[in-house]
């Protein structure tokens, strides 16, 4: 992989503890490492059919388990799968989209609007022109801005602040029906 080590690699993308990784090496020096990242296999080489079989049922969703639903983007590394519930908001600015998460920031020339359409509807409000905010990371809703829980403030669209308090009510209700808070 160019020198960058898989290890590195799945550090470094910060999607460790959502993504599902299979490591294949010829050593085993770097397995508990791996299991560290939440690997959900570490397989030796040469490979085996059943040993591959084995890794791939391993990252089938278990039941009862939600799958993570995705947001595929295009950036300069790549096309990137970005988890929907670690996105905390998706800023535009000179016609660049910076999709913040907890850990890394990616960035897409793909419009806010396109974005906002691939993006889950229940979760997610397209505060403004400019920002779009995942509703489970708002700490505090005022009547012109919201602050998200990194203590980032967004401001609200003028035009449509009660459209947007109504539909955080709404996640709030739809929350609180589900037993989440």
């Amino acid at each position: 992989m160019n020198g960058i080590s898989g290890i590195k690699a799945a550090r470094d993308a910060g999607l460790t503890g959502q993504t599902r990784f299979i490591f294949t090496t010829n050593s085993r020096e770097h397995a508990l490492e791996a299991f560290a990242l939440n690997a959900a296999h570490y397989l030796l080489k040469p490979l085996t059919k059943e040993a591959v079989q084995e890794a791939l049922r391993r990252c089938l969703p278990r039941p009862g388990e939600a799958e993570s639903k995705l947001l595929k983007i295009k950036t300069s590394l790549g096309t990137v799968p970005i988890p929907m519930e670690n996105i905390l908001y998706i800023e535009v600015f000179n016609k660049v989209c910076t999709i913040h998460t907890e850990k890394n920031n990616f960035q897409t020339y793909t419009s806010l609007d396109a974005l906002f359409e691939l993006l889950d509807g229940v979760s997610f409000m397209k505060a403004q022109r400019s920002y779009i905010v995942n509703m489970k990371y708002i700490e505090s809703f005022y009547f012109d801005h919201v602050v998200l829980q990194n203590g980032k403030e967004i401001v609200l669209s003028r035009n449509s602040r009660g459209e947007l308090k109504n539909q955080y009510q709404q996640f709030l209700f739809h929350l609180a029906r589900k037993g989440a808070i």
